[in-house]
């Protein structure tokens, strides 16, 4: 015995789920992803990385809102037992939920309920918290409320973006969702209603949140770049423009804020109003993205001087 299900998902971190679910005993019917955005200066629609991983693959593909019409159509054609939701980016209205024999699941990267919401992950780093987790829960109307299959936490010590923690926990979490999927097939899943009261929510990370200066601390600084990447990237204005930096961590030091005071292999030490951050990888607009050591040469500048 096997579940046929759709799958519902968009970015490369819905991708690490899909592959998962190729590889287990249950069959994916179709996929559902978005249509393709525009993109770049010259607006080319791009499609998404789990579009093409469906016309790679030969999957039955629907690109658009389930709440179209079209949609219906789709599912009628593959008859799938349960719906499988991964990182879609768009809320599931309940008669899409209830034509489902066994409704749907949500693979969410946190420990709910905490961190309801589109950004849990950034909202983590955010908060300087290195508990992560993943949780595969039940699809209801209220986001990210339903009842509970599975959690798995992982603490996190290793400095790491929102990119490459939500590319962990999307391939860690998938071994959990497959685990829920072969439960519900024997009927032996038990769930576990959420607790609303210790419910927090994890809005989408706003770019004026990530825009630094060097008279913050220098751990705060490492936080905002970290949960920024990969969007919106953090920024600091220097004297030279405006600067994204895209990987920067924080060290001891001292020094007045902005003041460049040495260089670790390809980091540029910068002093913040307490210790020093290492810029590791930043970009100017409208130029290529370089290692911090890059500035002194390219601004000319030397240790000492101000950024």
């Amino acid at each position: 015995m096997r579940l046929n299900l759709i799958f519902f998902g968009t970015p490369s971190y819905s991708v690490n789920v899909l592959e998962s679910l190729i590889k287990s005993r249950h069959k994916v019917k179709g996929i559902v992803t978005k249509k393709p955005s525009l993109v770049g200066r010259k607006k080319i629609l791009k499609p998404s990385p789990v579009e093409i991983f469906a016309r790679e693959n030969n999957i039955p593909l629907y690109t658009g809102s389930t709440k179209d019409l079209e949609f219906y159509d789709f599912f009628n054609k593959l008859k799938p037992e349960i719906g499988v939701v991964a990182f879609f980016g768009e809320i599931i209205p309940t008669r899409v939920i209830d034509l489902f024999k066994y409704k749907m699941v949500n693979l969410h990267p946190s420990l709910l309920p905490k961190y309801r919401g589109i950004a849990p992950v950034p909202r983590t780093i955010l908060n300087g918290e290195d508990i992560f987790g993943v949780t595969i829960h039940e699809i209801v109307k209220e986001l990210d409320a339903g009842d509970i299959y599975d959690q798995v936490s992982f603490k996190i010590s290793e400095k790491k973006s929102s990119g490459e923690l939500l590319n962990f926990l999307s391939k860690e979490g998938s071994h959990l969702l497959i685990k829920v999927l072969d439960s519900i097939e024997n009927g032996c899943f038990k769930k576990n209603t959420q607790n609303s009261l210790e419910a927090t929510y994890a809005e989408l990370l706003k770019l004026e949140e990530v825009i630094f200066t060097f008279n913050e601390k220098a751990i705060n600084i490492e936080r905002k770049v970290l949960a920024a990447n990969p969007d919106p990237i953090a920024r600091v204005k220097t004297n030279y423009g405006e600067l994204l930096v895209y990987k920067a961590f924080a060290t001891d030091g001292l020094g007045e804020p902005s003041k460049i005071v040495g260089i670790e292999k390809d980091s540029l030490k910068v002093a913040t109003k307490e210790g020093v951050v290492l810029l590791e990888e930043v970009q100017f607009a409208g130029r290529r993205r370089i290692k911090g050591k890059e500035l002194l040469n390219g601004l000319r500048l030397k240790i000492g001087d101000f950024l």
